[in-house]
């Protein structure tokens, strides 16, 4: 996880990774923080996505 906080967080959909802006990044490392899971996190994102950079409005792990 230390190699993922410090190039950025993203999630991979549809085939292809989409990476998070610097804000978003800090959400999902705090999201990550918090969860009891290692691997395998599954999340419901919702935001706004600019080429291939995503704005996260909120981030839930389901």
């Amino acid at each position: 996880m230390d190699r993922c906080a410090r190039s950025g967080y993203g999630i991979f959909a549809d085939g292809r990774f989409i990476k998070f802006d610097a804000p978003s990044s800090g959400q999902a490392k705090e999201l990550l923080e918090k969860s009891t899971r290692e691997k395998d996190i599954q999340v419901t994102v919702e935001g706004t996505q600019d080429g291939d950079i995503l704005t996260l409005t909120s981030i839930k792990e389901k």
